[in-house]
Formats: structure tokens, sequence, C-alpha cells
């Protein structure tokens, strides 16, 4: 009776380990292209919520809403501000009722988005009561990250419309 063993060779085991080796190794500069390309998502996503956040509290407090982006090293600082205006009746009505009587200015949000360069500093104001864009804050920037490029458009009501590209 003889007892046959079943199995892979030692050269059969190497043949699958250098496949899957070469396999891994083309996959990479896809993963790191993706990886790269789904950070500037999320950097692009950050940045429109601070702007959002500061269209919202134009309508909601009846006040000039201003974004500043601006390039700070390997990042992008942002500050998101409401102005004191007595244009508007509500405008002064908030800055009483919230405490802030004293103030010109309230403070949103004040961040530094990290591996985000902005090509050039930009300044967004946000009518009052509408929350729309002014005509003059509208505008375009590009923003870099990581050798992918992306184009960023703020039009009328504060919409942002975010192309990307390589």
């Amino acid at each position: 009776m003889k007892h046959e063993l079943r199995g892979f060779t030692l050269i059969e085991m190497l043949i699958v380990l250098a496949i899957s080796v070469v396999a891994v190794a083309s996959a990479m500069p896809s993963l790191k292209e993706f990886y790269a390309r789904q950070e500037l998502k999320s950097y692009m996503a950050q940045t429109m919520n601070f702007i959002q956040s500061a269209r919202q509290m134009a309508s909601t407090t009846e006040c000039l809403s201003r974004v500043s982006l601006r390039p700070d090293g390997n990042g992008t600082y942002i500050r998101s501000e409401v102005i004191r205006s007595s244009e508007w009746k509500g405008c002064e009505l908030w800055f009483q009722q919230s405490g802030q009587g004293s103030t010109n200015s309230f403070l949103i949000n004040d961040a530094r988005v990290e591996h985000m360069a902005l090509q050039q500093a930009t300044t967004l104001e946000f009518d009052g009561v509408s929350g729309s864009l002014s005509p003059a804050s509208q505008k375009t920037f590009i923003v870099l990250s990581k050798g992918l490029r992306a184009t960023f458009s703020m039009e009328g009501i504060g919409n942002g419309v975010v192309t990307y590209a390589n």
C-alpha cells in the first residue's frame, strides 16, 4: 500500500507568489491616485461646508457674511464671519439678541485645511436676507493637492460647482 502525498511544490508556490506581487505592484499607482483624489474631494467638501455655513448665516441673521480664503504654506486658511450692518434691521436685532451688541463682526469659522493649496487669496460675500453671493464675489478659484487640481466656481445663490482634473 502506497500513500500518495498531495499538495503544491515549492516551485508552484513561488510562481503564485510572483504573480501576486506583480498584480499588487501594478495596482499601486492606481490606488495612490484614487486615494489622492478622494483626499482632494474631502478637502473640497470641508471648504464647501465652511462656505455654505456662511451663506446660511447671512440669510438667518440678515447680515452680510464674508468668507476669506488664503494660501497658508501647505494649506488654506479659511475664515468666515458675519458683518454687522445697519442696512437690515434684522441684522441689528440679531447682534443685540446674540449678545454681540458692541461688536462689528461675529466669527463663524476660523480654520486651516491642511494639504490643500489655494493658488490665490479670495473673498466671498453673501448678502443679508437672501444669502445670495454678491456679484463682485462671483469667482472661480483653483485648489491643488498632491498633483491633482480642482476648480471651484461660485455664482448666484452661492452653490459651488467643483470640477476635478489631473
